[in-house]
């Protein structure tokens, strides 16, 4: 009776996605980022909150966990007040900034890292971490001073902007599990407590833009979307792109150059407004 093994099979949990990186890897996040990554949960970011919220989001716990469902899982639990933070998701996050950051000095197409990405993410085809499936050596990669400065800028306004997302969700007492529009008006919400903690910091979140980028092959579009409980969608990012458009000073403020951080910003709002734009046509994807 093949179609019962089958009927059973798919009734079945389905195994983890396995690890792409090793346990030695993860040790060093572990070793080298997990308390900056605490200290900006814990400190720099409810300083920027309003004194109202300063105590509660302060009370905020970490867990560090190996791996998510996904290389760029992230998420809160409201009910023990707690964002979790898998080193793997880290690790992927620091690894694409440098992959970035090296397309960028090198003139190299992004195209390439979006075909890398909807394998990876969308299709779960086994590719590997971002700098190996490129043939890329990390440490060669950084002693390039542009790549070092530009993919530690993006890395660290990147984890900042998803842990000041997640903060927002434990904030605002947002509900765990929605779907539909629901969920995206709390995404949404998020997203703009995050933006008022850049807002507030007067710092640009350019690395928001490598997080939607890889995010969206994450999340169906069309009326698959609905049942999403955490979408990256077309209206979520145009929101993101529309806050800094209208208000580049409030993200550039405290930037040494004030002018040139106005129009860092410029470019991020316009880099998101097109990441929207296709995001939603799946044909066009």
């Amino acid at each position: 009776m093949p179609w019962l093994i089958l009927a059973l099979a798919l009734l079945l949990p389905r195994p983890a996605p396995a690890q792409i990186y090793s346990e030695a890897d993860l040790d060093v996040v572990r070793g080298s980022m997990a308390d900056n990554l605490e200290l900006m949960a814990t400190v720099d970011i409810p300083k920027a909150l309003p004194v109202s919220l300063r105590a509660r989001a302060s009370g905020v716990s970490i867990v560090f966990t190996d791996a998510g469902d996904n290389p760029l899982a992230f998420w809160s639990r409201p009910d023990r007040q707690t964002i979790h933070v898998p080193l793997e998701s880290v690790r992927f996050f620091d690894d694409l900034s440098i992959l970035f950051a090296w397309f960028e000095r090198n003139g190299c197409r992004g195209e390439y890292i979006q075909s890398y990405l909807y394998a990876l993410l969308r299709e779960g085809r086994p590719m590997g971490p971002p700098l190996a499936a490129f043939g890329l050596d990390r440490g060669a990669a950084l002693r390039d001073a542009f790549v070092d400065d530009v993919s530690g800028k993006l890395l660290k306004s990147g984890i900042q902007f998803i842990l000041a997302h997640e903060m927002g969700h434990l904030m605002l007492d947002h509900r765990p599990g929605l779907t539909g529009a629901a969920s995206q008006r709390q995404e949404m919400a998020a997203d703009a407590f995050a933006l008022d903690v850049f807002a507030e910091q007067g710092a640009p979140p350019a690395g928001a833009v490598i997080y939607f980028l890889a995010g969206r092959w994450r999340d169906p579009i069309g009326a698959s979307a609905l049942e999403s409980t955490h979408p990256v969608s077309p209206d979520r990012i145009a929101a993101v792109a529309r806050r800094m458009a209208e208000s580049p000073g409030d993200f550039s403020f405290a930037e040494p150059d004030r002018e040139n951080g106005r129009q860092q910003v410029m470019m991020i709002a316009r880099e998101l407004g097109r990441i929207a734009a296709l995001t939603s046509d799946e044909q066009i994807l």
